[in-house]
């Protein structure tokens, strides 16, 4: 099960329980995504802390973030953290390189506190709606220090899979 979304002309890719790929359109069509983790490096950032895990890939139009739901935690002492299937994680605004949260960007991570893995996160058009096998959260980008702002909408519910949910007219 694959999640893809745009990150401008760019698009980021990532199998569910797999590593997060990147596809650089100014390369064309004829080169194949590559590591998150290995295009980070090379670009002179921490790659080796961009989650090495993910159920689903999305990215913010609007304020550009890359957002992994479903996550190893970030730790400056340890750059393999145990996946965690409550954790949300994002890149800094306009750099899907950049994973390391620090005062300067807007990188971070929540985790989520009702059910045990979260199921799907399905993008409208001022949030993003967060699925749990127990509970429905609202993602909303409210800027620094905090960057998003997550809000119980309904507990004690389950989604059927990680396609059940879309959006129509945002």
């Amino acid at each position: 099960l694959w999640t893809n979304d745009n990150f401008g002309a760019d698009l980021v890719i990532a199998p569910r329980g797999g590593a997060i790929y990147y596809w650089l359109a100014a390369s064309g069509t004829g080169t194949r995504a590559q590591s998150l983790q290995t295009l980070s490096t090379s670009a002179g950032y921490s790659g080796t802390y961009v989650p090495n895990t993910t159920y689903q890939i999305v990215s913010s139009a609007i304020q550009r973030f890359v957002i992994a739901i479903g996550a190893n935690s970030y730790d400056p002492a340890d750059a393999n953290t145990a996946f965690d299937p409550m954790i949300i994680r994002w890149s800094d605004q306009e750099n899907a390189y950049d994973w390391v949260p620090s005062v300067t960007n807007q990188s971070g991570e929540q985790r989520l506190t009702i059910g045990s893995e979260i199921i799907q996160a399905v993008n409208t058009r001022q949030e993003f709606v967060v699925f749990t096998d127990a509970a429905v959260y609202s993602m909303q980008y409210l800027g620094p220090p905090y960057v998003f702002g997550f809000q119980l909408l309904q507990d004690n519910i389950s989604i059927m899979s990680p396609r059940a949910a879309i959006t129509i007219n945002n």
